[in-house]
């Protein structure tokens, strides 16, 4: 990356290093629609773990200080195209800007970075600038949902919102059963996890995503209480686990794993409560339940019986000079589950032994993220 502050194009956007500009990282602190992966520990973990992608940050000032910041990074592909993304491997990532003026001069300032390293698309994952970032120009390609519990009252009121059948009896039956949670520690704990993960993607017959990235956020953002591992054991077998990431008053739950093998009461719903009762603990004021595909009828009504609001995730496109609107679908996400591809990938997933598996994952996942 060019020097911190050298200006590009005509617009008032200029190139940020996080690293050595604490401007960006006071931006995220305070910003309404900053996320985990707008952390500079994102940043590092994503240089260090994966080095076929290079950053891209642009910001604008105001006297000094960075009103406005556009996280990307250039992503090469033979198979998914050469794109500037922002931000690989997060379920979302919102531009931190207020106004369309803000975003225009950062996307026209994106547009000269595409231009310079030869990417075809600029891609963005948006909540709540998504009608922003169409009113600049950009493309919507595929939309989700994301579902957020709010924090606003008391556990034991918080419980009585949930659904009776689904949800209640089910958190009661796993609290009365021999379920214990602790968190992980330390890199022995992320490898359990991912196990348990690997067998969950597998039995859900989609590719996991890869070990760096796990063990990269935990190492990251881990010590400064963003990124957490919970897992749940009985009779000292640990039998499933979840990944937490917070920033600010918000609480995600990113991922989860629970051994096939385990017969008792539902880890699922105990690790949810457990997360939940933890999220308040720590001062979140909600939780989000993470990206739904609207057509997973199931993982929906799931979600729902949890008294969580849906809202809109978009995923859009910007083509640059000589580009065009991919509509590229990342593994897993919402293509035609009767395309070709699809079947195919569910069928590979199906007959893969867990180590080819973590190979297709990282295959995968290096050209969609």
């Amino acid at each position: 990356m060019e020097a911190s502050g050298k200006m590009r194009g005509r617009c008032g956007a200029v190139l940020v290093d996080p690293g050595r500009d604490h401007a960006w990282e006071k931006l995220v602190r305070e910003h309404a629609h900053a996320v985990p992966a707008h952390l500079e520990g994102w940043r590092r973990m994503l240089i260090h773990d994966f080095p076929h992608l290079d950053a891209v940050y642009l910001g604008i000032r105001d006297t000094g200080e960075m009103a406005a910041g556009l996280p990307l990074f250039y992503a090469r592909s033979r198979l998914a195209g050469n794109r500037l993304l922002g931000l690989p491997f997060a379920t979302f990532a919102d531009p931190l800007v207020e106004t369309r003026s803000q975003l225009h001069d950062l996307l026209d300032a994106a547009r000269v970075e595409a231009g310079r390293l030869g990417a075809d698309r600029i891609e963005l994952r948006c909540t709540r600038t998504a009608d922003l970032a169409q009113a600049c120009g950009m493309v919507p390609t595929r939309r989700y949902k994301i579902h957020i519990l709010r924090l606003d009252r008391r556990p034991e009121q918080l419980l009585k919102s949930f659904d009776r059948t689904c949800v209640r009896q089910q958190i009661k039956k796993s609290l009365k059963g021999d379920l214990e949670l602790f968190p992980v520690r330390g890199p022995a704990g992320v490898g359990e996890f991912y196990r348990l993960y690997v067998l969950t993607r597998k039995r859900l017959r989609l590719p996991p995503q890869p070990p760096e990235l796990f063990a990269g956020l935990f190492r990251e953002l881990g010590p400064t209480g963003n990124a957490e591992i919970l897992l749940a054991r009985r009779d000292g077998v640990v039998v499933g686990g979840l990944f937490t990431l917070r920033h600010g008053r918000r609480t995600s739950f990113e991922h989860v794993g629970v051994d096939p093998a385990y017969r008792g009461p539902s880890v699922f719903h105990f690790l949810y409560w457990k997360g939940i009762l933890r999220a308040i603990e720590q001062g979140s004021e909600e939780v989000d339940f993470g990206r739904t595909d609207e057509t997973n009828i199931g993982l929906m009504k799931f979600k729902e019986r949890w008294n969580t609001e849906a809202s809109d995730l978009v995923h859009l496109e910007l083509p640059t000079s000589g580009g065009h609107v991919s509509g590229e679908s990342a593994p897993g996400s919402n293509a035609s589950p009767h395309s070709f591809r699809y079947r195919a990938l569910q069928k590979a997933c199906d007959l893969a032994p867990n180590p080819a598996l973590i190979r297709l994952g990282r295959f995968c996942y290096k050209h969609y993220m």
